[in-house]
């Protein structure tokens, strides 16, 4: 296996169907090729399928290749969440709105 893109999509308090991006995952020695991209764009195109009205997601704030690739995607950055991960480390909440 060199990639994995994990999602899932839900009511979100009963006012909105959320789609997750949980994670996406590339083997480094395959890293730079578009695999990510592409299965993000698979994971995105699926959710759009099944009538998400937003799609969710969070990262490291530090991780600006994985901020710059949902950036491309069409995510915004919705909220800054500090001291996010176990290790102290925050991260951005980013956030596409379909409807």
């Amino acid at each position: 296996m060199i990639g994995v893109s994990v999602g899932k999509a839900f009511n979100h308090r009963n006012r909105t169907f959320r789609g997750y991006f949980a994670i996406l995952a590339v083997h480094e020695n395959y890293r730079n090729r578009g695999i990510g991209t592409k299965l993000s764009q698979l994971l995105l195109d699926e959710m759009i399928n099944v009538g998400v009205d937003e799609i969710v997601l969070e990262t490291e704030d530090s991780n600006f290749s994985s901020l710059n690739l949902y950036e491309k995607l069409g995510f915004a950055r919705d909220k800054h969440l500090p001291n996010y991960y176990l290790n102290g480390s925050g991260a951005y909440r980013l956030k596409l709105w379909l409807k």
